[in-house]
């Protein structure tokens, strides 16, 4: 949902949008990672709890079935390895000898209680800190035990409420010997347990309908089997309405998300943006750009030091080489002038017309070649700073219609023209407007047989306009169709045919002036079609 919100803005294949990815990723694996740890750590923390609960219960039970009686008040369960050297010791070598089983230590009356074996039977031994002996030992009747047991688990259960807490003394068969109230329908998921095998000593999770019970099985020295444990039922819901929770969370922060991703990528590009806009200006021959700072990173402000730096080089050579083009221009028509003048006088004075006229011609296509070069050049180095005014392409082309209509008519040739219902108003230079398209036109009458066919089209689209010259001529071969728009190209079949190879090239350099394109699809023996394409908007 987050890259599809993503994709409607205007970012497609941008920095932004590759920014505000990787923020929005960087985002939702952090808050997916924070809400994971979460929810793993208080799961981690109920069943710690939960285990730590059945192995108090699991030491009580232990030391009440083999002592017959409650732990030591203020006692705490001691580890056998914990045990004081001189308590182990006096166990060790007591006649006859004594193996424990549980410890409990009263700190502040320096005693230890141990359940212990003496010559395999369950008693109670009593040891004194201070004196380091052994103060007293109790035996215990076996017989009685799980009577005992069976009284201890019910008081033990009975504060907890129906079904919480389940303890059962069971032999290896799965037989039950002493056990807490609870419902009979869990007792079957209890006895499943020794089928085919009693169970390994350790954790266990039973699975009862929609309940979870954590189960602790201690094996007794007796071969009976104590199992404590605990309905986990109520605390696994509440970690599932807390996973719900957060999930709800993270599909609530995705708007906020993709919100900041987008402020922060906006933010992280709006110098590049800007650096993009004053390159655009540049290009359309704006040579007075220059970028300021606003705060941006260091790497971007040195990136716009090097640009302002750049572009103030730039504006240099080209103002020296529009003064280079500008005195040759200057040079080479002052002679050209000289020498056609000086043809003109000769013609007057001496009546020789062919010589003085054939300089004199061709000093005009040198003039007009050099001339047309200058534009040329002009229009691709966006030398030519001539103010754009709004110009009407309809009337523009009725009046170029008009004027070749004679030559069309001479030639046999139908001349068409389609314009749109409602005048298109193109911000340009009209000279330069109408040069390309009389170039085009020329182009497409000059190589059109008698009764062929040339048609002007001006066509207006969603942010474009299409300005076409379709003719019925001869077409130009594949290899060629990317070589007339080059200065001074000419194709073999038009060789013939007067002109400097200059036409097409001046109508590339309109057209890109005007930040457009210029093309042509042609096959041989069917004609060829020119087109120009212009960025155009309606408020323009």
């Amino acid at each position: 949902m987050s890259w599809k919100i993503l994709e409607r803005l205007p970012w497609r294949g941008t920095l932004k949008l590759q920014a505000a990815r990787f923020l929005l990723c960087g985002a939702t694996l952090t808050m997916v990672c924070a809400m994971l740890l979460a929810y793993l750590s208080q799961r981690h923390f109920l069943l710690s709890s939960a285990r730590k609960r059945l192995l108090n219960f699991s030491g009580e039970f232990l030391f009440e079935y083999v002592c017959q009686r409650e732990e030591p008040a203020g006692g705490s369960l001691c580890p056998l390895q914990e045990l004081p050297l001189a308590c182990r010791q006096a166990l060790q070598h007591h006649s006859p000898p004594i193996v424990p089983l549980m410890a409990y230590r009263v700190e502040n009356m320096g005693e230890i209680y141990l359940a212990v074996l003496r010559q395999g039977l369950p008693s109670l031994v009593l040891y004194d800190e201070f004196s380091q002996q052994i103060v007293n030992i109790s035996p215990s009747d076996s017989a009685t035990a799980l009577g005992y047991m069976d009284r201890e688990f019910n008081e033990e259960s009975y504060g907890q409420g129906v079904n919480k807490l389940f303890f059962l003394l069971m032999d290896e068969e799965g037989d039950i010997g002493a056990r807490s109230a609870f419902h009979p329908r869990f007792m079957p998921s209890f006895v499943s347990l020794f089928s085919p095998a009693p169970p390994r000593e350790g954790f266990h999770t039973l699975k009862h309908g929609e309940v979870t019970i954590l189960l602790h099985v201690r094996k007794l020295y007796d071969g009976n089997y104590l199992l404590i444990g605990e309905n986990i039922q109520d605390s696994m819901e509440n970690l599932h309405h807390l996973l719900l929770f957060f999930i709800l969370l993270f599909l609530a922060s995705l708007p906020m998300e993709v919100l900041l991703a987008t402020l922060f990528a906006k933010r992280i590009s709006s110098g590049l943006d800007r650096l993009g806009d004053a390159a655009d200006a540049i290009a359309r021959g704006n040579f007075a750009m220059r970028l300021s700072s606003r705060g941006e990173p260091r790497e971007l402000l040195a990136l716009m030091e090097a640009f302002n730096h750049m572009t103030e080089n730039t504006q240099k050579l080209m103002s020296e080489l529009q003064n280079v083009t500008d005195d040759i221009a200057h040079d080479l028509r002052t002679p050209l002038t000289r020498m056609r003048t000086r043809a003109e006088l000769e013609l007057l004075q001496r009546g020789d017309w062919d010589f003085p006229a054939l300089v004199a011609e061709q000093c005009d296509d040198l003039l007009a070649t050099m001339q047309t070069m200058l534009e040329i050049t002009r229009l691709e180095k966006r030398l030519n700073h001539t103010l754009a005014q709004p110009t009407n392409l309809n009337q523009l082309l009725l009046r170029l219609r008009e004027a070749f209509s004679t030559l069309a008519e001479d030639r046999k040739i139908q001349l068409l023209l389609q314009l749109p219902q409602e005048p298109v108003v193109y911000p340009c230079h009209p000279k330069q407007w109408e040069r390309m398209a009389a170039n085009l036109l020329d182009n497409a009458l000059k190589y059109t047989p008698a009764d062929g066919t040339v048609t002007l089209s001006l066509e207006r689209h969603p942010g474009h306009i299409l300005f076409s010259v379709r003719d019925t001529g001869p077409g130009i071969p594949l290899r060629e169709q990317e070589k007339i728009f080059q200065r001074f190209y000419r194709s073999d079949t038009s060789r013939s045919q007067p002109g400097n190879g200059l036409g097409l090239s001046m109508v590339k350099a309109v057209a890109e002036s005007l930040g457009g394109s210029a093309k042509v699809i042609s096959t041989p023996g069917q004609g060829s079609l020119f087109l120009i394409t212009l960025p155009y908007s309606p408020s323009s």
